[in-house]
This record gives structure tokens, sequence and C-alpha cells, in this order.
């Protein structure tokens, strides 16, 4: 199940950080703890080692930045905010949401920041609220703006052309998705060859698709007519 909310990509903070929330006499949790832009302040103990959320990443979707993720675990969560950072050092809240259920690790969620992006790159991170008044934050991930990918000629009828990002270090890996969401074609290139990309298509039947490229932790997604 995917919920919509209305809101590529390094690894910034490697582990996850818990700190409590306060929790009114009535047992309702503190909204100043929830939406507050300040970061724990220390990482001790009560830290966990690892991350409960799943697939955090965030991507170009047009003029709007899409931040997506899941939990792997079962919890049971009261809100998620989400937090961005155009200085790269104080976070602000942005958007979030209200579950107060238990969130199992089947579920996606995604958010698209509505926000034209000002900066050349910008920090996403997530704060998840759990209803015994634990908060934990996710490592931050990170959008680099203007690096935009290139396909052409659109409507192709034979060979499809990707123009990929300059300055590459790290292997792409592409897709192509039907209108029903299968993929019709799988391409991996490696760095030295990531600038233009040649890709065969006139075996597959003519239609709308979804090319879908992944490059370290950035993810690009264009539309394209096969005649």
């Amino acid at each position: 199940m995917k919920r919509h909310l209305c809101l590529v990509v390094a690894l910034l903070i490697p582990s996850l950080m818990v700190v409590p929330l306060s929790v009114s006499q009535a047992g309702e949790f503190s909204m100043s703890g929830l939406f507050s832009n300040n970061s724990p302040q220390s990482h001790d103990a009560h830290s966990l080692k690892t991350d409960v959320f799943a697939d955090l990443g965030a991507s170009l979707i047009g003029k709007h930045i899409q931040v997506t993720w899941s939990i792997n675990a079962s919890l049971a969560v009261a809100y998620v905010v989400v937090q961005k950072s155009d200085d790269h050092k104080d976070f602000r809240f942005i958007g979030g949401m209200n579950l107060n259920r238990s969130v199992s690790p089947s579920e996606a969620f995604d958010y698209i920041d509505l926000e034209i992006p000002a900066k050349t790159s910008t920090l996403y991170r997530l704060k998840l609220v759990l209803q015994n008044g634990t908060i934990l934050y996710s490592h931050a991930v990170k959008v680099q703006h203007g690096l935009d990918i290139i396909a052409y000629p659109d409507p192709v009828s034979t060979t499809l052309t990707l123009s990929l990002p300059p300055q590459a270090n790290h292997p792409f890996h592409i897709q192509i998705f039907d209108q029903l969401g299968h993929p019709v074609k799988t391409v991996d290139i490696l760095p030295e060859n990531a600038r233009q990309v040649q890709i065969e298509l006139g075996h597959i039947p003519h239609g709308l698709y979804i090319v879908l490229v992944k490059g370290g932790q950035q993810k690009w997604h264009k539309r394209i007519l096969k005649l």
C-alpha cells in the first residue's frame, strides 16, 4: 500500500538517532518536540545500530522532488515528519502525516516537495515519532539539482539514446517499463561508458513507456513514446 503525501542521493548520517519525546499526563505527544528542527544533541547508548527506514531515496520529478521510503520493522507509529535543509546545516519542517497505528514493513510512502529548489543541492531527512514517545531520525539524503538525463528521439521507433549526467563516477542501472509496470528492457552501464547510451527498442510494441535510471543514490524518470 502506498500513501501519497503532498512533499539523487548521498548518505550523510550512518546511524539512527533516538531521543525521548515528552508525553503529557493525558498521554498525548508534545507537538513542540515533534516539530522542532533541532537534531539530537548526543549519540549515546540509546542510539540504534541499524536504520528502520528502508529504501530511503529522493529524485527529481519534473520541477519537484519526491522523497520515498518504507519502514523495515513493525512499529506503532504516531507521526512521520519530513524535514529539509537548504544550507546542509539546519533542518526545517516541511510536511508530515498523522498515522497513530501500526505500520508493517510492506508499506511504502512518498512525499512530494512542491517547493522549487533554490540551491544546487538539498538535504532531506525523516523524523519518525512512535506511540511510546520515542523519536527516530533517519540519515539524510542529498538531491543534486540540474543533473538530468536526456532521452531522444522521442517518439522513438528503433534506437533510444540516453545522455547521462557528466562527471559520473558510479555505474548506472537502466530499466524501461510498460504502462502496466512490467520491465521490458534492463541495461547496466559502467562509469567509463556512462556518457551516451544507445538502447535498441525495435522489438517492443508501440505505446508509452517509462525509463528509470538509477545512478549512485539518485533516480531519474523519463516518459517516452514508442512508434
